[in-house]
């Protein structure tokens, strides 16, 4: 803002959604799609309005995604210090843009525990050491901005959550204003209601439910219709199977959390990669 004025926030969205659209491209070239599928996979992206909202209008759902997508395209294939180096600093870059950052790093913890599981020849005691330095420079890239946070607004994660009386004292909102925003996200959240049925119907309700937050959010038909067959198709691709891992997990916990596309900005990505794998 101080070098660009007011035009820096709109700059600052068409550079990370460009971004974003490179990493979407990337990811599917990683499932084996050709460089020119992988830029429908970017076409396909760039038409859901879910994405377009989240990635405007200062939100940052956009660049958060590219980070968290980022990671998994690294940290699915690392080998070297290096990668594993490269998969912390997105997924704390992931944490810091976002708190929500934090419950998609469990998802790919959860996915690297599931890859050292899976290590059968090799160094595993060398690899979950490589994997603890990944954590540890997660932790290293996010806590600045949780502490900053702490020091200048009372709560590392501001708007504080429920239960945030036992830790710390937000400044600048009272209890009143908190406990109306509470009120809020709880209503927002039972927007597709509860239990395993309506989680079951999510991809539906993604696809049509469009009037979640602001405008139309709709994530197109490619993903329902399309994504069904590239799961069939890449069922052997480890890579594959470890993104399909991620997206349940995220998908879980964003059902658990609140009802919005925008929060789910990497899954519509995953499913857009999908999409064209079962279309070709």
């Amino acid at each position: 803002m101080t070098i660009g004025g007011d035009r820096a926030p709109d700059f600052s969205s068409w550079l990370m959604f460009g971004l974003l659209l490179l990493v979407s491209s990337g990811l599917g070239m990683q499932l084996g799609l050709s460089p020119g599928q992988g830029w429908w996979v970017a076409a396909i992206v760039a038409s859901m309005p879910a994405v377009y909202v989240g990635s405007h209008a200062c939100f940052v759902d956009g660049r958060y995604a590219a980070f968290v997508l980022a990671a998994a395209r690294i940290g699915f294939d690392a080998e070297r210090r290096q990668e594993w180096a490269a998969f912390g600093m997105f997924c704390g870059l992931a944490m810091g843009t976002k708190y929500t950052g934090l419950l998609a790093f469990f998802a790919l913890a959860a996915c690297g525990v599931v890859i050292l599981a899976a290590t059968r020849h090799g160094d595993r005691p060398g690899s979950a050491r490589k994997f603890g330095l990944a954590i540890a420079i997660a932790g290293a890239v996010a806590s600045p901005f949780y502490i900053r946070n702490w020091i200048i607004l009372g709560c590392p994660i501001y708007p504080p959550p429920p239960g945030y009386g036992r830790f710390c004292t937000p400044k600048y909102l009272s209890r009143g204003a908190m406990e109306q925003f509470h009120e809020s996200i709880r209503r927002r959240g039972v927007g597709m209601r509860r239990g395993v049925s309506a989680f079951l119907k999510l991809p539906f309700n993604l696809t049509y439910h469009t009037a979640n937050f602001i405008g139309a959010e709709g994530i197109g038909l490619c993903p329902l219709g399309l994504a069904p067959f590239g799961i069939v198709a890449l069922r052997r691709n480890n890579f594959a199977r470890l993104l399909i891992l991620l997206a349940f997990l995220l998908l879980f916990l964003r059902y658990r959390t609140e009802h919005e596309s925008r929060f789910l900005l990497h899954v519509c990505v995953i499913g857009a990669d999908f999409s064209v794998a079962g279309w070709n």
